[in-house]
């Protein structure tokens, strides 16, 4: 497994006009990416809000689900696990780190 290109974790997901993913402490933090809030015109979360704050969880979680994964495809007894998750969990690191 090469080294990873990517910022390393944890990351955090909090939300402020939009959502942002950070690293860091809150007062010296570092922005990973942000996230539109999907305000309506009048100032209310449109439909796609709760979806977006799950995306924004779930991208906060990547840098940690990255290293589980990494950390179980290294473990003595990946061998015995199906084909098809073993590709599948090779295939996941390989699109996270290509």
């Amino acid at each position: 497994m090469k080294q990873e290109q990517f910022t390393p974790g944890p990351w955090t997901a909090s939300h402020g006009a939009n959502y942002f993913i950070s690293i860091g402490s809150l007062c010296t933090h570092t922005n990973v990416c942000n996230l539109p809030n999907d305000m309506e015109d009048h100032g209310s979360l449109s439909e796609n809000a709760e979806e977006t704050k799950a995306n924004a969880n779930l991208i906060a979680a990547a840098p940690d689900m990255y290293e589980a994964l990494k950390e179980v495809s290294q473990t003595t007894g990946f061998e015995f696990l199906s084909i098809s998750v073993r590709q599948m969990a090779l295939a996941a690191l390989n699109k996270a780190n290509p």
